[in-house]
C-alpha cells in the first residue's frame, strides 16, 4: 500500500491538477458491448493460428500449458510468441487480440454446441446435471460421451454405426490432420454436395465439443487424436467454453464478462445548430436510464503530457485514471470555441496543412486537428503557408480534384467510406502470411513487399488487357475498302501520331494519315446486325473524317449448298427440298447469304475491296425498318432479297470492269463485253457443283469457303468484329448489353489510349512505325496470337479465376495418407528451374483427359518460336476430390512415378491428391464441385475448366503461356532473377520452381482481387510528395498509400484506423499520407469531434471512446461511426445524446457516459433472377435459426436485400407462398445449366455461405456478417406471376398473435419473452426488433411481486386492448432526443384519445434513447396500444447524409417498402410535435385515388409567411408546374400500391441523383417526394388535415383534425414554449404522461429497491 501511496504522490507533484477537482473539463466516453457473452483470449488465439495454417493450430493446442500460478496474460502472449514463425506473425496475433477479431467465430461454434446440447442432453434433468465441460458426438447418430471410457467405447463401436454425416460442418471446423471435411462427398441425383454426408475414406466423424485449457480436454483430445492417426476416426474439433467451465485456468482470461466489451468504432460529437433554441427539458440527467452499474472508467488509447507518457500510469493506478485524463492532450484545447469569420476561413486547408507538416511529430498532428478541429480552428487560421507547400499542391490537384481521397493497402484499393478496423486487420493478416510464406523460399524483404505491393493493373473493361489475334494472309482474306495511308481522299491529312497525345485528353480521334485503327468486320450480308457494323464504320469515315481503315471478311451464316445434298445408294447427289430461304430466284441450296457472300467477295477478289464495300453498303440500304415494335413484338426488318441485290452487284460490277480495263488498256470495253462478263460472274456465282471437286469449284465459292475454314479454325463467328486483332463476338457483344458497333467505336478510344501511353513512355514513335515491317498494322500486329480459345482468351464468357498454388505440405498430408511426393511432374528436368508449373486435375483414366497428357507432353518436347512460348515448364497430373480410382487411374499414376507402388498405395496416392486439390480450390469453390468432363488445368495460379468439346494441342499451351507471360511470368522473373544461384542441385531446382509458382500464382490472385482502374491506381505514383506529404518509414509487409484531405469526416476516420495498426506493427508498417486540402472554404469544414476505440494492449481493459475538452457552452448530438454490418442502439445513458449540454451537468458530475450494444451482425445481398437478368423486386426472404427468425423483401435496386443475423448458423429461404411458390433458389453447382444467358459467371461467395436444396446455410463468423449473392429463377407457368400481388392480409398476422398471447404461461417461472409479448402484443416478422430484456424488466420479472399479480396486469392489458374494436390502424413515426421522445409521447396519447380502433405505432429504433425503450411497455399496457421497433441499415452503395438530423429524415421515406413486413398494407406517419384531434380512422380509410401516398400542401392564408414560400418563385415553382407543394409531418402511404409502383426504388435513384449536390434536398423530407411527384404521384389531402401556426391563419384553426409544431423561420419560438401556447390541450396531455411516468418510476422502485429519476 505504502508504495502505491508514494507513487500517487508523486503523480500529484508532477501533475497538480490530476489531484484536485477539476470542473472545467466534462470528460464524455462511450462504451460498445454485444449481445453474447464474452469470449475466451486463448481460444481467440488458437482462432489465429486456425487461420494460418491446420497444423498451426494443432501445434499450438497441443503445445499449451497451464500456468499454474503465473500470469495468464503474459502465458498467452508467450505460448504465441512460441508458436509464431515471426516477429510479424505475433504482431499480427497481438492485432487480431486487440480488436477481439475471432470472438464471433467462437460464439458461432458455441450455438452449434448449444443446439447439438439441445439435441443430445434434453432428454431428462439428470443428464443435463452429469453433463461435463467435454463431450464427443458421432456424426449425427445421437451417440455421445462424456467420460474418457465412454469417448473409447464410442471410438470403438463408430464403424458398426450408421452415423448418418455430421452436425453443421462448414470451413471454420478443425479437422485433425488438416484435412477438409468436404475432401472426400458423395453426391446426390442433382449433383448438389452433401456436405452433411462428407467423410474423408468413409472413416466415422466424432466430433469434440470442448476448450482448450479445460480439465478434461487434454484426456479427450489425446484419445481423439490417437485414434485419428490409426485411421479409426475423423476427429473434428469446435472450440466452446460452457458455462461454468471458465472458473479456472487461463481460458477464463476474457470470458467471464456477460457481455464482451468492443473497440473498433468511432464516435462523433456534433456541434449541434441551435437556430432553433430546443432546450425545454425540465432535467438534462436522469440517473437511471439504462443500467449504468457496468459503465467504469477506461481510457482509450494513449494519454501523454509534455513528453510524460501516462499510459502505463493509467494501466496500473486505475484509481486514478478519471483524473489522469482529464489533463489535456496536445495540442492544448480550452474549453471555449472561438468563432471565426468568413475571411478568415478561406484558406484554412492550406494553412492546416502546413501546420501538420511542420509538427516534430506529424502524423499525431494529423490526428489531432482532424479530430478536433472546432477547437483549433481559430489558432489555425493565423497559419501561414509555406510557397513550397503551396505550389505542390496545386500541381498535385492537376491530377485529383482538390479534396479528392483515395487509399490503398499493398496497393489494395480500400473504400473509405465503408473500412473499417476488422477488415482492415483481415487484409494485414492475409498479407503478412503470405509474405511469411515467401520468406520460407529464401525471399528478401524488398522482393517480398515488390510481390505483395505490385503496381496493379486497373481493372480490366471488355478490350483491355486482351490478346490479339492474327488474320495471316490478310490482304487476301480481308477485303480491305479503304487505306488511310495510300488512299487520295487522306493525302492532305499530318503522318505525325503526336496527335494522338492531344486525343486522349479530349476524347477525339484526329486526322492522322497512318492505319492505326483498323476494323475487319467478319459478317454475313444477310443479317442486320453485319450490316449495321458496316454502316456504321463507314459513316465514321465518310462523314466524320475518322481515321478508320475498314476490312470484310464476307462468310455466310448458313450451311454451304452441300450439305444440303444426299447421295443415294448409288452415290448420287440427289438434291432435298429442305429450305427455301424464302427467295426464288436462286437455285435450290444456295442461301440469300451465301449467294451475297461470293458476290462481294468477287468483287474484292477481281477489283479490289473498295468494290466490295460499296456491295455492303448498297445490300445494307435495302434494309428497312418495317415495324418498330411494341411490348409484344421486336422490331422488324424487310430481309434482303437476290433479285434487289443482283441489281446492286450489276451497277458496281459494270463500274468495276470498266475501271480496271481501263486502267490497263488505256480503251473502255464495249456494253457486249461488259455484260458477257456480267453473265459469267453471276453464273459463278450462282453455280452449284455436286461432286465438291476444288478443281471444279466456282472461284466465288471457292474465296468464300476459305474464308469460313480459316475463321473457324482460329476460333472466330459470324458476326463479329476485330479492331487492331481485339476480337469481339455478337455474343459477346449482348453479353455487355452492346451492339458490334458500339463495342468497335469503345475498342477504338481504348487504342488512343493505348497508343498515347507508348507515345509518352518511348515506345511509338514515327520512326518506327516507318520502318516496322507491315507498317502500323504490323507494329499494331506485333505481339498477336495466331487463334482465338474464347476459354483460354474470352474474359467476358470466361472470367478468370485465381488462386494461390501453394507446395504441398508432406508433413500435413502424411499425418492421414502417409505417400511421400504425390505431386509427380511429367518431363521435369530435376537441374533446370521451371518458371510455369501446371497442375491438370482430371481423372487420368479419360480419354479426353489422356488427349491433354498428350499435347502436354508435345509441347514440352517441341522446339518454338518465339520468347513467350518455350516449353519451360512442369506438368502435373492430380486426381480429382470425389472421384473413385479406377485402373487406368492407378496405372496412369504409376507411369509418372520412379519407385513402385501397391493398389492400395496407389489408391491412397490418388486420395490424397484429390484431398489435396480440394484445399486448394477451397470452400467456394468446393461448395459447387463437379469432377470435370476433361479436367481443369491451374497454370501459375488462372483456373481454366477445358470445355469437353475443345480438344487441346501443344499450340493450345503455346497460346496459353504466351498471355501468362505477358501478364505475370515476366514480372515475377525481373523480382526473383536475383534469388537463382548459379549452380544448383536438384533440392534447388524444386525450390526455386515452387517459389516461382507461388510467387507468380500470388501475383495473379492479387491483380485479380485487387485490380484498380488506372486512374486510380496510377495516382499514388504521379502525385508529388516532397513537401506535402506525412511520411511514416517501415520496413515490414504492410504499406499504406493515401490521399487525403486533412479536414474532412473520412481523415478523421481513417487516421485512427491507421493509428492503431501503427502502434501494433510498429516498424513493419510503411506509412505515405498525400495531404490534398480544398483551396478555398466557404465554411468551416468539420463542425465535430470524432474519437475512436480500441484497447491500449493485445490483453488488456475493455476500449472506450471518450472526449476531453470539448468546450462547455456548445450543444451536441453523438453519432456511432461503426461497421457496415452493424447494428448498434443505445443501452444505457444519463444523458440526452442528441442535445448534449456539457454546461448543465451537474455539480460533482465530470464525467458523462453512454453504453451500446451490438445488436446484430447484418446478412446482405444481391438476388438476381438468372433467367430474365433482372432483380425480382417483392420477393420475400426468411432467415432463420431454431430460436429467431427475420425477413425483409428484395430491393428492385440491384436486388438488394438485408437481414439482421448474430455469430452462428443461420438458414436462408424463401419465404412460404408466393416467393416460394414462384421462384425457386439456384444451388452453386445448377448455376451454369440455368445461368447460359447471363451476363457473369457464378461469382466467388463468402466462405460463411454453402447452399443446400431450397436453401442456404450461413455461418455468420466474422464481424463483418455475410455477404452474399443469391440466384433464383422461376418455377414452371409462373413466368407472369406478380409475387406482390398476394400479400397475406394482416388479419391472418393478427390471428397468429393472438394465439401467442393465449399460449403465455402463467405457471411456474415466468419467461421475459412471455410477459414482453403481453405488454406488447406485437408480432415480429420482417425487420429486427427488440429482443433482449430491460434490466428493469428483468428486475420486475425477478422480484418478489406475487405473481398472480404479474397474471393479473396481463390479463388486464388483454382486455382493455380488445375493447377497441375494428381494424387496426399502423402509425409510424421518429424521434431522437429527449426534448422529442416526450412530444411523441403526447402525440401518442392525443391518437388513442380520439381513435376507437386498435392502434399500433412503429418507430425507427435507431435513436430512441434507452429510457424511452423501457417505458414503451407501460406505455401500451395503460393506454391500449401494440408498438413495434424496426431498423433499417442504411445501403452502402446509397449516397450517405453525414447530418444526424437530414439521416432522420431521409429514414421517413427512402425505406417505406423494406422496412415494413410486406403483409402490412397500409400505415400513416404522424411528426413527433403533433397533436390529433380527429379519429385517425378517417385518414386511414381515405381513398388515395391510385397514388401510393397522400401529404398535406402547404397552406398559405398567412399572409406573414409569404416572404418564406420558396415553392412559389423560381426552381420550385416552375419545376412542380402547378402542383402544390406538400408538408411532411404527416402523410398515409398505401404500402401495397407503393411496393407494386416500386416507388421506392424510384424514390432511392432519385434521390441517389439530387444528394450528390449538396445544395439540393436542403429539406430532404420534404423536398424529395414534392421534386418526385411527376413520378412517383402524391395525392393531396384536404387542408384541415394539418394545420400549424408557422403557414396557416387562425381562421382555420377551429377545423384542424391534426396540430403540428412547425418550426417557425420568423420567430424561433421553442417547441414547448410554443406547444403549450398553440395546443390548448397539450399541457394537460403532458402532465397526465409526466403523471404516469412517476407512477411507472415508483413501480420500478419498488421492484429493484432503488429510486428512478424520470421526465
Amino acid at each position: 500500500m505504502s508504495f502505491k501511496i508514494s507513487h500517487a504522490v508523486v503523480i500529484c507533484m508532477l501533475f497538480p491538477a490530476i489531484c484536485a477537482a477539476n470542473r472545467q473539463d466534462v470528460e464524455v466516453s462511450f462504451t460498445l458491448t454485444t449481445r453474447w457473452q464474452a469470449t475466451s483470449f486463448l481460444l481467440e488465439t488458437a482462432e489465429f493460428f486456425a487461420d494460418y495454417g491446420p497444423d498451426s493450430y494443432w501445434a499450438f493446442v497441443e503445445s499449451w500449458l497451464e500456468p499454474g500460478d503465473h500470469d495468464c496474460r503474459a502465458q498467452i502472449l508467450n505460448a504465441a510468441r512460441g508458436a509464431s514463425d515471426s516477429e510479424d506473425i505475433f504482431k499480427a496475433l497481438q492485432l487480431a487480440l486487440r480488436v477481439r477479431q475471432y470472438s464471433p467465430r467462437l460464439e458461432m461454434f458455441r450455438s452449434i454446441a448449444q443446439e447439438s446440447f439441445n439435441n443430445n442432453f434434453d432428454r431428462n434433468f439428470e443428464e443435463k446435471k452429469m453433463l461435463k465441460c467435454c463431450w464427443a458426438e458421432l456424426g449425427t447418430s445421437g451417440f455421445v460421451a462424456t467420460t474418457e471410457e465412454d469417448l473409447r467405447n464410442l471410438i470403438f463401436s463408430s464403424s458398426k454405426i450408421n452415423v448418418g454425416g455430421i452436425r453443421r460442418s462448414s470451413v471454420f471446423d478443425h479437422v485433425y490432420g488438416g484435412l477438409a471435411v468436404y475432401m472426400n462427398m458423395s453426391k446426390t441425383g442433382t449433383g448438389q454436395l452433401e456436405s452433411q454426408n462428407m467423410t474423408p475414406l468413409g472413416s466415422p466423424t466424432i466430433i469434440l465439443y470442448a476448450a482448450l485449457g479445460t480439465s478434461c480436454f487434454n484426456s479427450f483430445h489425446n484419445i481423439m487424436a490417437a485414434a485419428s492417426l490409426r485411421g479409426q476416426i475423423q476427429y473434428i474439433h469446435r472450440p466452446i467454453l460452457l458455462a461454468g467451465c471458465e472458473v479456472s485456468g487461463c481460458v477464463a482470461l476474457g470470458a467471464t464478462d456477460d457481455e464482451l466489451r468492443l473497440g473498433g468504432f468511432g464516435v462523433e460529437m456534433a456541434i449541434k445548430n441551435t437556430e432553433y433554441n430546443s432546450v425545454g427539458i425540465t432535467r438534462i440527467r436522469s440517473e437511471d436510464d439504462g443500467d449504468m452499474s457496468k459503465l467504469r472508467y477506461v481510457p482509450s488509447r494513449h494519454v501523454e503530457l509534455g513528453g510524460f507518457n501516462l499510459t502505463a500510469l493509467v494501466v496500473r493506478f486505475p484509481g486514478l485514471a478519471s483524473k489522469l485524463t482529464t489533463i489535456p492532450n496536445r495540442p492544448q484545447l480550452a474549453n471555449v470555441r472561438e468563432n471565426l469569420d468568413i475571411w478568415h476561413i478561406k484558406n484554412i486547408g492550406l494553412q492546416a496543412t502546413h501546420r501538420i507538416l511542420s509538427a516534430a511529430d506529424p502524423f499525431q498532428m494529423l490526428e489531432d486537428i482532424s479530430q478536433k478541429f472546432p477547437s483549433l480552428a481559430a489558432p489555425l487560421s493565423r497559419v501561414e503557408p509555406s510557397n513550397s507547400l503551396l505550389t505542390e499542391i496545386i500541381e498535385n490537384q492537376k491530377v485529383i480534384r482538390p479534396g479528392a481521397h483515395v487509399m490503398h493497402m499493398n496497393r489494395r484499393p480500400l473504400k473509405l467510406d465503408t473500412i473499417d478496423l476488422f477488415s482492415l486487420v483481415e487484409h494485414i493478416w492475409t498479407d503478412i502470411r503470405e509474405g511469411h510464406s515467401l520468406k520460407d523460399f529464401g525471399l528478401d524483404s524488398e522482393q517480398i513487399r515488390t510481390l505483395l505491393q505490385p503496381q496493379l493493373p486497373m481493372q480490366i473493361a471488355f478490350g483491355e488487357g486482351q490478346p490479339r489475334i492474327y488474320l495471316e494472309d490478310s490482304d487476301r482474306l480481308v477485303s480491305w475498302t479503304n487505306n488511310i495511308e495510300l488512299d487520295k481522299n487522306f493525302e492532305d491529312w499530318s503522318r505525325s501520331i503526336e496527335l494522338l497525345i492531344s486525343a486522349q485528353q479530349d476524347g477525339s480521334i484526329p486526322r492522322l494519315r497512318r492505319n492505326l485503327f483498323n476494323i475487319v468486320a467478319v459478317i454475313d450480308l444477310s443479317q442486320r446486325e453485319g450490316l449495321n457494323l458496316v454502316s456504321t464504320v463507314q459513316r465514321y469515315i465518310n462523314k466524320f473524317d475518322v481515321p478508320l481503315r475498314l476490312g470484310l471478311v464476307l462468310v455466310d451464316r448458313e450451311a454451304e449448298s452441300e450439305s444440303e445434298w444426299k447421295r443415294d445408294a448409288n452415290g448420287n447427289g440427289v438434291f432435298q427440298i429442305t429450305k427455301q430461304n424464302g427467295d426464288f430466284e436462286l437455285p435450290f441450296g444456295i442461301s440469300i447469304g451465301a449467294a451475297l457472300a461470293r458476290a462481294g467477295t468477287l468483287l474484292s477478289r477481281r477489283y479490289g475491296g473498295k468494290y466490295a464495300g460499296e456491295f455492303a453498303r448498297g445490300i445494307g440500304e435495302t434494309h428497312k425498318l418495317i415495324s418498330r415494335g411494341n411490348v409484344l413484338n421486336d422490331q422488324f426488318y424487310n430481309t434482303a432479297t437476290w433479285a434487289a441485290a443482283k441489281e446492286i452487284f450489276n451497277q458496281i460490277f459494270k463500274r468495276a470492269f470498266v475501271a480496271r480495263e481501263f486502267s490497263t488498256k488505256g480503251v473502255r470495253p464495249d456494253e457486249d463485253t461488259i455484260d458477257m462478263q456480267l453473265q459469267f460472274a453471276l453464273a459463278d456465282i450462282l453455280s452449284f457443283d455436286l461432286e465438291e471437286r476444288d478443281d471444279l469449284t466456282p472461284s466465288s465459292a471457292l474465296y468464300v469457303s476459305q474464308a469460313k475454314d480459316l475463321i473457324v479454325a482460329k476460333g472466330i463467328t459470324v458476326p463479329s468484329v476485330l479492331v487492331n486483332g481485339l476480337y469481339c463476338s455478337l455474343a459477346n457483344a449482348r453479353k455487355l448489353e452492346s451492339e458490334l458497333e458500339q463495342v468497335a467505336m469503345h475498342l477504338v478510344q481504348l487504342e488512343i489510349q493505348t497508343f498515347a501511353t507508348a507515345i509518352s513512355e518511348g515506345n511509338l514513335t514515327d520512326k518506327i512505325l516507318d520502318t516496322y515491317p507491315g507498317g502500323a498494322y504490323g507494329w499494331v500486329l506485333r505481339d498477336a496470337t495466331p487463334r482465338y480459345i474464347p476459354f483460354i482468351q474470352d474474359a467476358v464468357i470466361f472470367p478468370s479465376t485465381y488462386l494461390v498454388m501453394r507446395p504441398p505440405s508432406n508433413k500435413v498430408e502424411s499425418q492421414t495418407y502417409p505417400i511421400e511426393n504425390f505431386v509427380n511432374y511429367i518431363c521435369e528436368d530435376s537441374l533446370k528451374v521451371k518458371d510455369t508449373t501446371i497442375w491438370f486435375v482430371s481423372d487420368a483414366s479419360r480419354p479426353a483427359a489422356k488427349v491433354v497428357i498428350d499435347a502436354a507432353i508435345d509441347f514440352n518436347q517441341r522446339t518454338w518460336k518465339g520468347a513467350y512460348c518455350q516449353a519451360n515448364v512442369r506438368f502435373a497430373v492430380l486426381h480429382p476430390p470425389g472421384v473413385a480410382p479406377s485402373q487406368e487411374a492407378r496405372e496412369a499414376a504409376q507411369k509418372i512415378r520412379s519407385d513402385h507402388l501397391s493398389d492400395y498405395d496407389l489408391d491412397s496416392l490418388l486420395a490424397q491428391q484429390g484431398n489435396f486439390v480440394a484445399r486448394l480450390l477451397g470452400q467456394d469453390y468446393m461448395a459447387n464441385f463437379r469432377p470435370p468432363e476433361v479436367g481443369l488445368l491451374i497454370v501459375n495460379g488462372r483456373i481454366l475448366d477445358i470445355p469437353r468439346d475443345h480438344q487441346m494441342n501443344a499450340e493450345d499451351f503455346c497460346l496459353l503461356l504466351s498471355q501468362e507471360h505477358r501478364a505475370h511470368i515476366d514480372l515475377v522473373r525481373q523480382i526473383l532473377g536475383r534469388s537463382v544461384p548459379r549452380s544448383l542441385t536438384a533440392a534447388d531446382t524444386t525450390r526455386i520452381s515452387d517459389m516461382y509458382m507461388l510467387s507468380t500464382s500470388l501475383l495473379a490472385w492479387r491483380h485479380s482481387e485487387y485490380g484498380a482502374r488506372r486512374e486510380e491506381a496510377d495516382i499514388l505514383k504521379v502525385l508529388e510528395f516532397t513537401k506535402s506529404a506525412v511520411n511514416i518509414s517501415g520496413h515490414g509487409t504492410v504499406a499504406f498509400e493515401a490521399v487525403l484531405d486533412p479536414l474532412s469526416k473520412d481523415a478523421q476516420r481513417v487516421i485512427s484506423l491507421i493509428n492503431v495498426i501503427k502502434d501494433t506493427l510498429t516498424s513493419s508498417v510503411t506509412v505515405r499520407i498525400v495531404l490534398n486540402p480544398i483551396n478555398t472554404l466557404h465554411h468551416l469544414p468539420l463542425s465535430s469531434y470524432y474519437r475512436y476505440a480500441v484497447p491500449l494492449a493485445p490483453i488488456s481493459i475493455h476500449p472506450r471512446a471518450y472526449f476531453t475538452g470539448l468546450p462547455l457552452k456548445e450543444k451536441y448530438t453523438a453519432h456511432l461511426d461503426i461497421p457496415e454490418a452493424w447494428l448498434v442502439t443505445t443501452t444505457a445513458t444519463q444523458y440526452d445524446l442528441d442535445h448534449l449540454s456539457l454546461e448543465d451537468v451537474a455539480d460533482g458530475f465530470n464525467l458523462v457516459e453512454a453504453e451500446f450494444q451490438v445488436e446484430a451482425l447484418l446478412v446482405t445481398g444481391y438476388c438476381v433472377d438468372i433467367n430474365s437478368n433482372e432483380h425480382p423486386r417483392g420477393l420475400q426472404l426468411t432467415l432463420k435459426n431454431p430460436s429467431e427468425r427475420a425477413g425483409t423483401i428484395v430491393m428492385s435496386t440491384l436486388g438488394y436485400f438485408q437481414l439482421p443475423s448474430a455469430p452462428g448458423v443461420w438458414s436462408l429461404e424463401l419465404r412460404p407462398d408466393q416467393s416460394a411458390s414462384n421462384y425457386f433458389m439456384v444451388p452453386n453447382d445448377e448455376f451454369g445449366k440455368y445461368a447460359q444467358n447471363y451476363v457473369y459467371q457464378q461469382p466467388t461467395q463468402d466462405r460463411g455461405v454453402e447452399f443446400m436444396p431450397n436453401h442456404a446455410e450461413l455461418y455468420v463468423a466474422s464481424w463483418e456478417g455475410i455477404s452474399l449473392n443469391l440466384y433464383v429463377m422461376r418455377r414452371p407457368e409462373m413466368e407472369s406471376r406478380d409475387v406482390l400481388s398476394g400479400i397475406d392480409h394482416p388479419a391472418s398476422l393478427e390471428t397468429e398473435r393472438k394465439s401467442r398471447i393465449t399460449n403465455v404461461q402463467l405457471n411456474g417461472r415466468f419467461s421475459f419473452n412471455s410477459i414482453l409479448a403481453s405488454f406488447l402484443g406485437r408480432w415480429k416478422l420482417h425487420t429486427f426488433a427488440d429482443t433482449k430484456p430491460s434490466d428493469w424488466l428483468k428486475r420486475l420479472i425477478n422480484s418478489d411481486m406475487p405473481r398472480s399479480r404479474i397474471a393479473e396486469n396481463a390479463s388486464r392489458d388483454l382486455t382493455l386492448a380488445e375493447a377497441c374494436h375494428g381494424e387496426k390502424i399502423h402509425i409510424f413515426s421518429v424521434a431522437s432526443g429527449y426534448l422529442y421522445e416526450r412530444l411523441i409521447k403526447v402525440m401518442m396519447l392525443s391518437v388513442r384519445r380520439n381513435t376507437k380502433n386498435p392502434i399500433k405505432f412503429w418507430f425507427v429504433k435507431n435513436w430512441l434513447s434507452p429510457r424511452f425503450k423501457q417505458y414503451l411497455p407501460h406505455f401500451a399496457s395503460r393506454y391500449r396500444f401494440e408498438y413495434e421497433l424496426v431498423t433499417y441499415k442504411w445501403p452502402t452503395w446509397l449516397q450517405k447524409q453525414t447530418d444526424k438530423q437530414r439521416i432522420i429524415w431521409a429514414y421517413k421515406l427512402l425505406f417505406l417498402d423494406v422496412i415494413f413486413p410486406l403483409s402490412l398494407e397500409r400505415i400513416i406517419f404522424v411528426d413527433a410535435d403533433q397533436v390529433v384531434r380527429a379519429d385517425i380512422k378517417e385518414l386511414w380509410e381515405v381513398d388515395l385515388h391510385g397514388a401510393p401516398y397522400a401529404y398535406t400542401p402547404f397552406c398559405d392564408d398567412n399572409k406573414l409567411m409569404d416572404g418564406f414560400r420558396f415553392w412559389k418563385q423560381g426552381f420550385w415553382e416552375r419545376h412542380l408546374d402547378g402542383k402544390p407543394y406538400h408538408i411532411s409531418a404527416l402523410y398515409v402511404v398505401d404500402l401495397k400500391r407503393f411496393r407494386q409502383l416500386a416507388a421506392g426504388d424510384t424514390l432511392r435513384v432519385i434521390y441517389e441523383n439530387l444528394s450528390k449536390d449538396l445544395n439540393s434536398l436542403a429539406n430532404l423530407d420534404q423536398d424529395l417526394p414534392n421534386y418526385a411527384q411527376h413520378q412517383v404521384p402524391i395525392f393531396s389531402l384536404p387542408q384541415q388535415w394539418l394545420w400549424c401556426e408557422s403557414w396557416c391563419g387562425n381562421q382555420t384553426k377551429l377545423s384542424a383534425k391534426t396540430i403540428d409544431l412547425c418550426n417557425n423561420p420568423m420567430t424561433k419560438e421553442p417547441k414547448l414554449k410554443g406547444a403549450a401556447r398553440i395546443i390548448a390541450e397539450w399541457s394537460s396531455l403532458d402532465d397526465e404522461l409526466q403523471q404516469h411516468t412517476l407512477e411507472v418510476e415508483q413501480l420500478m422502485s419498488n421492484s429493484s429497491g432503488s429510486k428512478s429519476n424520470w421526465v
